[in-house]
């Protein structure tokens, strides 16, 4: 004799879920004297699925660009943080990946410089190399919208592997040093507050 056990667990989905994530960030301009420095992001996203496969999420994240100029006149770091809203979809072919691409807009949080001064010393006394961060006036970088496209693979529980491309871009000031684009690959770490794996009572069909 059988009996209909009916669906099984790998049926069941939860149609939110929310999830932190933690970034190493390596982000530069087109420049082609500028070359990008190791940073950090973090923050989180909330998640609704449409079924199973399919979901919508958005949220917030704290997104550090570092990079330095390289020209015989100019030897300086910046240091740029945004704020980052996204709106993304995301696809989930089974458990364990998901896909996603979405636009984002990018807060300006500061634009700072670190003021290293390189002068010749051919002729005359060498000077001092000054150092120390001083910020840019108003106008040299903005708010700015961006693209995200990013895949992660879950490894173990609610942890997961993650791996994106960013690009943040708006109009440049073609009579300034800096540039208002940046793009990058970035590799990080997600945590889910729901385990795709494991179906509880918040899980449904």
């Amino acid at each position: 004799m059988q009996y209909n056990k009916g669906p099984s667990d790998a049926s069941l989905y939860y149609r939110w879920n929310v999830s932190i994530h933690g970034l190493g960030v390596r982000m530069n301009t087109p420049l082609d004297f500028t070359r990008p420095r190791l940073s950090w992001g973090a923050g989180f996203l909330v998640q609704r699925k449409s079924n199973k496969t399919f979901a919508f999420a958005t949220g917030f994240s704290f997104l550090n660009i570092h990079y330095r100029y390289q020209r015989e006149d100019l030897d300086t770091k910046d240091f740029l943080a945004y704020w980052r809203i996204p709106l993304l979809l995301r696809v989930s072919p089974n458990d364990r990946l998901i896909f996603e691409i979405g636009p984002t807009y990018n807060l300006l949080n500061k634009a700072e410089n670190s003021q290293i001064v390189r002068y010749t010393t051919e002729n005359r006394p060498p000077f001092i190399i000054t150092t120390g961060h001083y910020s840019y006036g108003k106008g040299h970088f903005k708010d700015a919208f961006g693209i995200v496209t990013a895949v992660s693979y879950r490894f173990w529980k609610s942890v997961s592997a993650r791996l994106e491309y960013t690009q943040v871009k708006t109009i440049d000031d073609p009579f300034t040093d800096q540039s208002n684009t940046f793009r990058g690959v970035n590799l990080g770490l997600e945590w889910s507050l729901f385990n795709p794996s494991k179906p509880s009572k918040y899980a449904i069909r």
